[in-house]
């Protein structure tokens, strides 16, 4: 899609309001300037858009330009009267309106809405977070101290190996029969940990 059919759309959308040129360019900022007002200019002279000078009364050599779709082409295109941001409907203002007070308390409660909706879902991030912080880390300690509950009791038997006359064989034995509980508790609470930190 080239940028003159870019533009249509994006005039389409903001239709039947007026759009400075300023934010034409600001809308299509990724474009190089010169192909927006080239755009702008082919658009104008097929009559698809309609241009109006604004100069300010405050700031004589300011002078704003601003575009809107031209009636004909208009025609009976469906105009959109609301704005919705995150899932809240707020009156959208048209060119011609008359500001009224409380449309911008509107606007300030809608935003005020989606803040809120964000603030609590980013809270209820960071206790979940906690929460799994503090579990990964019990899981951790407890962790450690299986292996060093199978560190002690594997090398139980050889340090009172003399006192209880076992031989080489029958030490290696014995301390398998020892440790072989405890390590398979270990496998399982490993693989308990694994689907914890995987989560």
């Amino acid at each position: 899609m080239d940028i003159k059919d870019r533009i249509k759309l994006f005039f389409f959308d903001r239709a039947p309001n007026s759009v400075l040129e300023d934010h034409v360019h600001l809308e299509f900022y990724r474009d190089l300037r010169t192909d927006i007002d080239a755009a702008l200019a082919s658009l104008e002279s097929a009559g698809f858009l309609t241009s109006k000078a604004q100069p300010n009364t405050r700031y004589p050599t300011l002078q704003r330009k601003s575009y809107r779709i031209t009636d004909q082409h208009l025609a009976s295109y469906p105009i959109k009267t609301e704005i919705e941001v995150a899932g809240i409907k707020v009156p959208r203002l048209i060119d011609g309106d008359m500001t009224r007070a409380e449309d911008v308390n509107s606007l300030i409660l809608a935003v005020n809405k989606v803040i809120d909706a964000k603030a609590a879902d980013i809270e209820r991030r960071v206790e979940e977070q906690g929460r799994r912080f503090w579990s990964t880390l019990i899981a951790i300690f407890a962790l450690f101290v299986s292996l060093f509950s199978i560190v002690n009791v594997g090398v139980r038997p050889a340090l009172f190996s003399d006192s209880l006359g076992l031989s080489p064989l029958n030490l290696a034995y014995q301390s398998v029969l020892n440790i072989l509980p405890l390590f398979l508790v270990l496998v399982i609470f490993l693989w308990i940990l694994h689907r914890i930190l995987n989560k």
